[in-house]
């Protein structure tokens, strides 16, 4: 769950999920067919998958004004 808190003293509640249960990542590194523009590091050759993100409103609350 995440929430921001507004300016206007809202409080907006949006739930975060997952979408990696495809197997995919967020983006799929890739060599270029060009030799000299290919990886040589063994280090670049590290695949880590970047899970996508899904954000979802879910409700919102407002927060009374208190004044002493």
């Amino acid at each position: 769950m995440l929430v921001i808190a507004t300016s206007d003293s809202y409080l907006l509640f949006y739930k975060l999920t997952d979408n990696s249960a495809e197997g995919r990542g967020l983006y799929e590194q890739r060599d270029s067919p060009v030799t000299s523009l290919k990886r040589d590091s063994a280090e670049l050759f590290i695949k880590e998958v970047i899970p996508s993100l899904v954000l979802s409103f879910v409700s919102f609350v407002i927060i009374p004004h208190y004044r002493a």
